[in-house]
């Protein structure tokens, strides 16, 4: 890979201090993980902090690491794992873990921006651009506090409310988009770049991030309800589904498809408890079954028969034909 990038001197190294050796000179450049060259360059490899400025180049290529374990383990065991380590990404607990071990990004920066950003797929990929950001402007440095949905709202409903700054940049939904521009919490965004195409974005998205025709937020990605089903067991279980299925056909195919014994779950849905979390679920469902929060006059209507209809089916969706620990399913 570094010869096809130009690099003519490539050596293997797989002992010695290579921090040292960079910082007095005796290397031009070390290809590595950023996490470990973070790592060493503080003091993994070192008897201190190098008294000279960490630079991490542009990222180069991305890699999974995987904790496995011998066949013999039991599932029970690797499943219990793996909702362990889920947890504390969600909690914050592995941020700061990391944080403990791994110096700030650049040593040289002089200013910071401060970002919450939700737990999810698109918000982790997204940190595989810092580094090339930092890269373009020098001086600057990204802290990103990635946290579980409900915490994250937490956390910066407590720093908006107070002011205290403690973000610069947040992840935000379109329903607090317009109420905190309303009440001036948020800054208009008014300037793009030339690549940014703002007359690009969904208009319905678009909409939903503004007040007064003035956008406060920019999608980072959006989301909508939608039902996915594998035609393979659908056809095996001898069931099919309408080109416009109802909510009764969607669980008359979970219940043909479901075969536990064989591996095979008839549904998946959001089942952990919070506001975006299994309700943003259940609010789609509600109003698919003819029901809503409140009337034309703002009297709560849960009570509703439309609402015991949702519940039930989405309770049948997850307790009858879900996975096992469904009250964890996120996205």
């Amino acid at each position: 890979m570094l010869r096809d990038y130009g690099f003519g001197n490539v050596e293997p190294v797989s002992s010695g201090n290579i921090p040292l050796m960079l910082a007095k000179g005796r290397a031009d450049a070390w290809f590595t993980t950023t996490d470990e060259a973070r790592w060493a360059w503080s003091t993994g490899q070192t008897a201190g902090p190098l008294d000279v400025p960490l630079k991490l180049g542009k990222v180069m290529g991305q890699q999974r690491m995987w904790l496995a374990g011998s066949k013999g383990l039991d599932r029970g065991i690797a499943e219990r794992i793996a909702r362990a380590i889920a947890a504390m990404r969600e909690d914050g607990r592995f941020n700061a873990i990391m944080a403990a071990y791994l110096p700030p990004r650049t040593t040289a920066a002089s200013a910071a921006i401060r970002v919450a950003a939700v737990n999810n797929r698109e918000i982790i990929h997204l940190q595989s651009a810092i580094t090339d950001f930092e890269a373009s402007n020098p001086g600057v440095s990204v802290e990103i506090s990635i946290l579980q949905e409900g915490a994250l709202r937490d956390a910066i409903a407590a720093d908006v409310f107070s002011g205290s700054g403690r973000y610069d940049v947040i992840a935000i939904g379109t329903y607090e988009t317009p109420i905190w521009a309303k009440k001036g919490w948020l800054r208009p965004i008014v300037e793009f770049p030339a690549s940014y195409d703002v007359d690009d974005l969904m208009p319905s998205v678009k909409a939903a991030l503004s007040y007064e025709d003035r956008l406060y937020a920019l999608p980072f990605y959006a989301e909508s309800s939608v039902t996915y089903f594998r035609k393979d067991l659908l056809e095996k279980a001898g069931a099919a589904l309408p080109a416009h299925p109802t909510y009764q056909d969607i669980l008359a195919a979970a219940r043909a498809m479901h075969d536990p014994a064989g591996g095979v779950f008839g549904a998946c849905l959001r089942g952990k408890p919070g506001w975006g979390e299994n309700m943003a679920l259940i609010s789609t469902i509600v109003n698919g079954h003819g029901g809503r929060w409140f009337d034309e006059t703002w009297r709560p209507q849960i009570d509703a028969q439309e609402w015991k209809a949702a519940l039930l089916w989405y309770r049948a969706m997850l307790k009858d034909f879900g996975p096992p620990h469904a009250a964890e399913s996120r996205l």
